[in-house]
């Protein structure tokens, strides 16, 4: 699994490719959004649409980067889930509490600019 990033308008956008899956580099996704962070950015979209597999434990890895962020007055979103993925957050109602977007564009577009404001 590789993350590439990049910088749109104030948000920084996570792209993952590849699987995610524990047996490939457990707690990496955590410690890609700990370091945005950890540098003061909150404004976080999560594109998971390269993502060709995910497993529960990575889920929950999703779960903890989401509490992460939010603990550090943050807000992070999804772009781009597959119809698996998709199917993953609709089970598990995860898309009634991350904001999941068809796009990056969309994503970014949704934040406000009180959202993951830094005092």
């Amino acid at each position: 699994m590789q993350f590439r990033e990049r910088h749109v308008n104030g948000v920084t956008v996570i792209t993952v490719l590849g699987d995610l899956v524990v047996n490939d580099n457990p707690g990496a996704l955590q410690n890609v959004v700990k370091k945005v962070l950890g540098r003061g950015e909150r404004q976080i979209v999560l594109n998971v649409g390269r993502i060709v597999r995910m497993d529960s434990t990575c889920l929950g890895e999703l779960v903890a980067s989401y509490t992460s962020t939010l603990a550090r007055g943050g807000v992070l979103k999804l772009a781009g889930p597959n119809e698996q993925i998709r199917r993953l957050l609709q089970l598990t109602k995860l898309d009634t509490i991350i904001g999941v977007f068809a796009t990056n564009d969309e994503a970014i577009a949704d934040f406000t600019p009180q959202e993951g404001a830094t005092c």
